[in-house]
């Protein structure tokens, strides 16, 4: 019923980033803004949101998670879920496209794929070390981690896990967008630095 009643509001029930946990009953982590808790008079899926830009609080208690995901899109109003839907949707092509599509949709939004000396090749995607790929295939675990901002600041923020160093070096463009971009890579060829 919460997804008919979002599909009438025009609101899209945003899925969670995150894969579901033994932790939790099936799709209690299905959704952004959605936990499961316990002792909430017998509701036990909490939709979160976000005051003054800071200040995490539980919006309202539901029987089911689809039931907190509508409260929670209701609380980022429509032009907030889509745009909360939207960036999902960009997030989910970037973790499940093969290297090769990556550096083909870098291309296609004429974005390049900055270079470095570092252990990923490319500039802010760190190869994390705690990784191992299993032997004999390919590994599912995210081996590449992806930042914003300057290496030499302190004040950096992780864009995500990629199972390609491509991926993470295309979050990374986008996060820059192709202005600042392409100056980062003419300046890399200036200087002699990078690919």
């Amino acid at each position: 019923e919460a997804r008919a009643q979002a599909a009438r509001e025009g609101l899209p029930l945003i899925p969670a980033y995150c894969k579901d946990s033994a932790a939790y009953p099936a799709n209690a982590k299905a959704y952004k803004g959605v936990g499961y808790k316990s002792g909430l008079n017998g509701k036990r899926f909490a939709a979160y949101g976000v005051v003054d830009g800071r200040t995490h609080m539980i919006l309202g208690s539901f029987l089911s998670p689809e039931g907190a995901a509508l409260c929670h899109a209701r609380h980022l109003g429509v032009a907030g879920a889509q745009a909360a839907m939207e960036k999902w949707q960009q997030r989910h092509q970037e973790v499940t496209m093969s290297a090769e599509e990556a550096v083909m949709a870098a291309s296609a939004e004429g974005l390049p794929l900055i270079r470095a000396d570092s252990t990923s090749g490319f500039y802010n995607v760190h190869r994390r070390p705690d990784r191992v790929p299993k032997s004999g295939g390919n590994s599912q675990m995210k081996m590449y981690s992806a930042y914003t901002g300057d290496a030499n600041v302190k004040k950096q923020l992780r864009l995500g896990g990629f199972h390609t160093a491509e991926q993470a070096a295309l979050a990374v463009a986008r996060n820059l967008g192709a202005t600042k971009a392409w100056e980062l890579r003419a300046l890399q060829v200036v200087c002699g630095t990078g690919g």
